[in-house]
C-alpha cells in the first residue's frame, strides 16, 4: 500500500519531469533549436529541483486533506470524481488567458496530484467514485 514515501517520490518524478520536458520542448522550439546536447545544456537544474520537491509536496495532499487513518479514509479528495474535475481544470485552462508559467506549474501540481490517485487506485481498496461518506455523518 502506497505511503507518504511512494507518494512523495511519484510526485517528485511527475513534477521533475515535468520541468525537464517543459525545458527542453521551449528550448527546442525556438528559431534555430540547438542540438541535444545544446539543449541539456540550457536546462535549468535548478528549476528542475524545485519541481520535483513541488510535486512531491503536492502529490502528498490527499493524504494531509484525509488522513489514512483507517482503511476507509479515502473520500471525496481521493475519488475519480475529483480526479475528473483536475483533469477538466486542466483542458480549461487555455481559455483562462494565463502565462506560460502559471499554465504549466497548474498542469504539472495536476499531474503531480493524480499520481497519488493513480497510487490508490492500484490497491484492493481502489477509489470512491465521488466519495462523499462525510454526507452521511451530517445531521440534516
Amino acid at each position: 500500500m502506497p505511503n507518504f514515501k511512494h507518494h512523495f517520490i511519484a510526485g517528485a518524478v511527475v513534477g521533475g519531469g515535468a520541468s525537464l520536458a517543459w525545458q527542453c520542448l521551449n528550448i527546442h522550439g525556438e528559431r534555430n533549436p540547438p542540438s541535444f546536447w545544446g539543449i541539456i545544456k540550457r536546462v535549468d537544474p535548478i528549476e528542475v529541483a524545485l519541481c520535483a520537491v513541488g510535486g512531491g509536496l503536492v502529490a502528498s495532499i490527499p493524504d494531509f486533506l484525509e488522513p489514512a487513518s483507517t482503511p476507509n479514509h479515502r473520500a471525496f479528495f481521493h475519488s475519480i470524481f475529483f480526479g475528473a474535475f483536475l483533469i477538466a481544470v486542466v483542458l480549461s485552462l487555455a481559455s483562462w488567458k494565463l502565462g506560460k508559467f502559471v499554465t504549466f506549474s497548474i498542469c504539472a501540481a495536476v499531474l503531480a496530484y493524480l499520481s497519488h490517485l493513480f497510487l490508490d487506485s492500484q490497491t484492493p481498496r481502489s477509489l470512491p467514485f465521488i466519495g462523499l461518506r462525510f454526507l452521511a455523518k451530517l445531521r440534516w
